[in-house]
């Protein structure tokens, strides 16, 4: 559905935009698991389409809420947005504990699990700048965090706002100032462990705040000239393809200046600093683009504003708050238990997967808990009425919760007792009928809405095929391993040209061989794996791209055995990683660590290592060396 206010269009362009902003986000996370898209050029900042959805949060509540005049209109605004975040992402946080092995849920640090995990739940995390907080458990969620903090901070921007158009930006661009000039003074880096520029400058929402702020000011200019803009047009072709070049325009422009950004952020660093120019880069650059973009589209004149209010790509719009949330459990999954396939097909599949459960969370959580929360909170009187002598009077309690189920609908008028009796136990009796009326509120509620869904035939048969397509692809996706006969193994292991033999992995496995295959756009690494017992498979192997200083430039993470399986003593199967080129030729060496489920890094040996012999080193060299035709030692 799209945007709208009461009286006025709808926004449905706007809420398509909202996919691919989302999109672009799931693009920069996936980017190294998938060959497709190594392609894209180096200098697109991805993360950027954060900036874009805080504006658009700006621009939309502004534009929805132009005012909040007391108390209760503010608590409606308040109530509304946390229904709208939070069962979703509490559904994320849940899902991510679920699919992710617990070494790669957190980031490791001194803060007790129980206080991160809690923060997160409440949606605080992003407000403490370390990232065993921020980055904790579903990692995109920091940004959820810090629209949280925009809602809480925005009954007093409108008030702001009001009084001076240009006052809240004043003041969150002097917080920003301190921010970087703190970063530049203490020469924090990106990465560093501790305070650091990530936490400060790019997660902090006291400075992502005036993105959300810009988005404001946009709306309330938008609302200023709208009626004269649209009483000056007519539905004629000169204004369509007026507003579709003006469409088009603004949409080059966002581009360009995504484009743009590292030249721009690079030249800055002699005025600004580092801290300054990571801003830059990060927010700031595309930042007057996304604004004008916004509000082209939002007056809808052109092909291209029409095109994107079509139902398909508003129904893509509305489950775009799913992608953004789930596609990071969905990655860690796939990079922890299935083969790392990472062809065009896989990529697919990849997108496939996450548009289905993505829209069937839409249906089944989302939408329905977030009606839920509206209704038990907003509409009034949601108890079960004390009786009274006058039967007639009555309301049994399921026209109370047939009513109540219906998001802001009428208050249920209850006529009250003429005497009622304020002793601990009759107390005790009505809290009793309250929590009851209230439960069953809820679970009636929450029956309606899902299996609202499912009245409609065509909606029904379209759910079933969705859960059978959900079903086919993850049996597809979880094959078993291939055991190696006798042939197969000799085959292997008469091989002379290969990177590395007999690395024994602690007392349990042993990588007899390790072999490359070149591929167009990558260098296919099989390892030939031996048991040396009979065990479960519950390893993950984790190879990266160290440059010439020994930092990580490339990690890829893989699963022994997609499904549990046990193997026996002597049993072999191959193991494959698909390692880009493009990343190949930065790489001065190649390392590998295993990890055990409940029992953590594994001790390696057999050739070169280092970690306290839990990485195991080889050359990239002999790599490079054979994609060019060279003789590998």
């Amino acid at each position: 559905m799209g945007i709208k206010q009461q009286g006025e269009q709808k926004l449905g362009a706007l809420t398509a935009l909202r996919f691919f902003a989302a999109f672009l986000v799931v693009i920069g996370h996936v980017r190294n698991d998938f060959l497709p898209l190594n392609d894209f050029p180096e200098n697109l900042i991805f993360n950027q389409a954060v900036t874009f959805f805080f504006v658009l949060s700006g621009f939309i509540l502004t534009y929805v809420y132009p005012q909040l005049p007391d108390f209760k209109s503010t608590k409606e605004f308040l109530v509304k947005r946390v229904a709208r975040l939070w069962p979703l992402h509490v559904s994320a946080f849940f899902l991510d504990k679920a699919l992710v092995m617990p070494a790669l849920v957190t980031v490791s640090g001194t803060a007790p699990k129980f206080l991160v995990a809690l923060t997160n739940i409440l949606m605080l995390h992003a407000w403490v700048p370390f990232a065993q907080f921020f980055f904790s458990y579903n990692a995109p969620s920091w940004s959820i965090s810090a629209e949280f903090f925009f809602y809480l901070c925005f009954p007093t921007l409108l008030i702001l706002l009001r009084k001076n158009f240009w006052l809240p930006l004043g003041l969150s661009f002097l917080i920003i100032c301190c921010f970087i000039a703190v970063c530049n003074y203490f020469h924090l880096t990106e990465d560093a462990a501790g305070w650091n520029m990530e936490g400060l400058l790019y997660i902090n929402p006291a400075v992502r705040i005036f993105e959300f702020i810009t988005g404001m000011m946009t709306a309330t200019l938008f609302t200023r000239i709208k009626t004269g803009v649209q009483s000056a047009m007519t539905s004629n072709l000169k204004t369509v393809l007026t507003g579709t070049a003006l469409e088009l325009m603004a949409f080059a422009f966002a581009i360009d200046c995504m484009f743009s950004t590292v030249p721009v952020s690079d030249a800055a660093v002699p005025y600004v600093g580092e801290a300054g120019a990571f801003w830059l880069k990060n927010s700031i650059v595309p930042l007057l683009s996304f604004n004008i973009l916004i509000m082209v589209t939002a007056f809808g004149r052109g092909l291209v504003s029409k095109l994107l209010a079509l139902p398909p790509m508003v129904l893509l719009g509305d489950i775009s708050y799913a992608v953004y949330l789930i596609h990071y459990p969905l990655l860690m999954y796939r990079r922890c238990y299935l083969p790392q396939e990472n062809t065009i097909y896989s990529l697919a599949a990849f997108i496939v997967l996450l548009l289905i459960v993505s829209h069937l969370l839409f249906v089944i959580v989302e939408r329905p808990i977030r009606h839920l929360i509206t209704t038990a909170i907003l509409v009034p009187d949601l108890s079960l009425p004390t009786r009274t002598n006058d039967a007639s009077s009555a309301v049994s309690p399921p026209n109370v919760v047939d009513d109540a189920v219906d998001v802001l609908a009428k208050p249920v008028t209850v006529t009250a007792a003429p005497e009622q009796s304020n002793s601990r136990k009759d107390k005790l009796k009505r809290f009793a009928h309250q929590l009851y009326a209230n439960s069953k509120v809820v679970y009636f509620g929450l029956q309606k809405q899902v299996f609202a869904f499912f009245k409609t035939p065509h909606k029904r048969a379209f759910l079933i095929a969705e859960l059978l397509c959900l079903v086919s692809m993850v049996l597809v996706l979880h094959p078993m391993i291939d055991r190696l006969n006798h042939n197969q193994v000799l085959k292997l292991l008469s091989i002379d040209k290969y990177l590395a033999k007999e690395i024994t992995i602690g007392d349990d496995l042993v990588i007899s061989r390790v072999v490359s295959h070149r591929k167009e756009n990558s260098e296919e690494v099989e390892l030939l794996l031996r048991a040396k017992k009979k065990q479960r498979l519950d390893y993950y192997l984790f190879v990266q791209l160290l440059d010439k200083q020994g930092n990580k430039i490339y990690e890829q993470q893989v699963n022994f055995s997609p499904l549990p399986t046990k193997v026996r003593p002597g049993d072999y199967w191959l193991q494959s990683v698909s390692i880009p080129v493009q990343e190949l030729r930065k790489a001065e060496s190649i390392g590998m660590i295993v990890l055990k489920e409940k029992h953590g890094f594994m001790p390696l040996a057999g050739g070169k290592t280092d970690m306290d012999d839990y990485r195991f080193l080889m050359s990239a060299k002999a790599l490079r060396k054979r994609r060019t035709g060279e003789p590998m030692l």
